[in-house]
């Protein structure tokens, strides 16, 4: 058998630490990270799903990014906001109304039992006190169709790019220390059930693009408290050298004023206790205002190759 060798992208799973003055800001881009990154993984806890089926949503003016929410409708359920806390189906995302109502529009025959229409997915979360003043975020996997997230009853995000990842920045609209509800009001207005990729559809005077007829939370839900200085991405770029890459780290600066400090790369075997292969700080790193980018190129001599039968991860 022939075989094929790589590289692995080292620092998807790599750790990325960033230090910075300014009462010793860190930031990381996994969930092992410094205690300053916190990741809640909403997934794990129990939602309800409910039907909003009395929901209007057929002729809806629709939104492309980027979007302004002062110029949104404020969709409430119909019912009320306490309508899906007694009605609701308790549920584990993710999850879509397919999934749990086939058949509930009263024609469970093929592919008739599709819900068109509007449904709320909600849970309820707690974040202490001690994250007052930190940057709060909401990130979402996957959706489909539109998703219009609240919480506490307001309105802080709205998605109509379906199947893709999005968050949202929540700070200003939490309680501390207290029960916060997250509700997302999903709509499902199309979408077939067959192999085609290529039908696509209307919604009201809109053509929608191709997709298929699932309507909910298709994706994990996470909730990251950050310092106000951050990393936002890590980018891997493989080099014609298997041992080589070239990484680039988007950081973000929500202070008032630039911060000056350093970047700890390290990278290590993916296997639990696995050894480090590669360590480096990069010291003297300036953070504008704002996004900022660096750049750098890793040689790890000693990184193994990658092979159906010796499957070597870092």
């Amino acid at each position: 058998m022939t075989k094929r060798f790589c590289f692995p992208l080292l620092f998807i799973i790599a750790s990325t630490v960033c230090s910075f003055s300014q009462s010793q800001i860190y930031s990381s881009n996994i969930v092992s990270a410094p205690t300053s990154r916190t990741v809640l993984d909403l997934t794990n806890l129990n939602w309800k799903l409910w039907l909003d089926t009395a929901a209007k949503w057929a002729n809806d003016t629709l939104y492309a990014p980027p979007v302004s929410l002062e110029r949104l409708p404020i969709n409430i359920p119909s019912g009320g906001w306490n309508a899906f806390m007694k009605n609701g189906k308790t549920i584990r995302i993710p999850a879509t109304v397919e999934q749990l109502y086939w058949g509930a529009n009263g024609n469970s025959h093929g592919v008739a039992g599709n819900y068109v229409g509007v449904s709320w997915f909600t849970t309820v979360f707690k974040i202490p006190v001690s994250t007052k003043g930190k940057r709060i975020v909401l990130q979402f996997e996957s959706v489909r169709y539109r998703a219009e997230v609240f919480v506490n009853q307001k309105l802080v995000g709205y998605d109509l790019v379906n199947g893709t990842p999005f968050e949202l920045d929540i700070s200003p609209y939490v309680d501390y220390d207290k029960p916060n509800q997250l509700a997302v009001r999903i709509t499902d207005p199309n979408g077939n059930f067959d192999w085609r990729d290529s039908q696509n559809f209307m919604w009201g005077k809109y053509r929608t693009n191709p997709t298929h007829g699932f309507g909910g939370i298709t994706g994990k839900v996470k909730l990251i408290t950050t310092e106000n200085v951050y990393t936002s991405d890590v980018f891997v770029k493989n080099k014609p050298k298997a041992n080589e890459i070239d990484i680039e780290i988007t950081s973000q600066n929500e202070l008032s004023n630039a911060v000056n400090g350093r970047f700890v790369l390290e990278i290590k075997e993916a296997k639990t206790k696995g050894k480090v292969v590669y360590r480096k700080e990069y010291n003297n790193i300036t953070l504008s205002l704002g996004t900022s980018t660096n750049h750098f190129s890793i040689h790890v001599p000693e990184a193994k190759l990658w092979s159906v039968d010796t499957p070597n991860l870092y």
